[in-house]
């Protein structure tokens, strides 16, 4: 069996126990969104923000551990997102649960602080009474409900998926993406055509998100059909043709294919797939080799573990106290 790697402590930010990296375009953001308001609105304004931001995606996370998920957070440019890795036999309506977590939470704690103020969140004479209480609803309340759009990659978005998953069993995220870009992209055109422009920023970068991520599904499936005869050197390249040639041609020759490509790229996503096909030989001590070679080789634990506890065809091995004693602590 191949030795753990020793990982040692993690520095860095940690709100209630999830790792967080605040990168420098978050704080640049919020002083950007600052000078868009005259003083106080926009002190507000920046203010709010990045407290519900936070909140938001330690809703997200806290649910996530709830159901066994490890969780982190990261706050960028315009961005801020809670990556979970799906514990084993996380159901459709626990991710559900995990992506309308984010906007209920900022959305309650915004309403909370409305009613504590003596206002009401429904009445816009009270929320237009000062700058403190304009910015709350409007960060809070009004961008938690814009979250709640069933278009991806916003939560609304996520519950979509799961739900048409639960109908196109496979498929649900690949019919939510292409949906989401034909429909932000008519409500821009329409947008355009009337002239209104409140939420066109948005729209646009919403827009700019779907079609980065289509290209990009796009372009790995293209480079992995090519690669299933060969190896390309390229781990995630590599790693979805095992996947595909394990579902074609079988284990033995996904088993063979992974080789030939860890040999070229020693990699913890080829080190996944390797063991997906020893699981389907049927070799335990094979699939447990490969699953340390992952953990060793790992550049990003809670992808690995997202990795390892979305891997098909695993069936009791996650049950190994061996298999148990490799992943502890690939998310912290």
């Amino acid at each position: 069996m191949l030795p753990i790697r020793s990982r040692g402590p993690r520095r860095g930010l940690s709100l209630l126990g999830f790792p967080t990296s605040v990168r420098p375009g978050f704080p640049l953001f919020l002083v950007l969104i600052g000078l868009l308001y005259p003083f106080p609105l926009g002190a507000w304004v920046a203010a709010c923000l990045a407290v519900f931001t936070v909140v938001h995606e330690l809703g997200h996370a806290v649910v996530a551990r709830t159901f066994g998920c490890e969780a982190r957070i990261s706050l960028d440019f315009m961005v801020a997102y809670a990556t979970f890795s799906p514990a084993p036999g996380l159901t459709r309506a626990r991710r559900a649960a995990i992506a309308t977590a984010g906007p209920a939470s900022q959305m309650v704690l915004a309403a909370g602080i409305i009613l504590l103020a003596g206002a009401s969140p429904f009445s816009s004479s009270d929320i237009s009474a000062s700058d403190a209480l304009t910015a709350v609803w409007w960060t809070g309340i009004a961008l938690g409900a814009v979250n709640l759009i069933p278009l991806v990659p916003l939560d609304g978005g996520a519950v979509m998926t799961m739900l048409l998953d639960s109908l196109f069993p496979g498929r649900g995220a690949a019919i939510m993406l292409r949906a989401s870009v034909v429909i932000t992209a008519t409500v821009l055109g329409w947008m355009i055509v009337t002239g209104t422009s409140g939420l066109l920023v948005f729209f646009v970068f919403l827009l700019w998100l779907q079609w980065r991520t289509l290209r990009g599904q796009r372009m790995l499936a293209v480079a992995a059909s090519r690669a299933v005869t060969e190896p390309t050197g390229i781990a995630p390249v590599d790693a979805v043709a095992a996947e595909q040639i394990l579902g074609a041609a079988g284990a033995a020759a996904a088993m063979s294919y992974c080789r030939r490509a860890f040999s070229q790229c020693p990699s913890s996503e080829v080190a996944v797939a390797a063991a997906q096909a020893a699981c389907a030989l049927g070799d335990r001590e094979a699939a447990l080799r490969w699953v340390a070679a992952a953990v060793n080789l790992s550049f990003d634990g809670l992808d690995t573990l997202a990795r390892l506890n979305s891997a098909g065809g695993f069936g009791d091995l996650r049950t190994d106290p061996r298999y148990a004693t490799l992943i502890d602590g690939l998310g912290n």
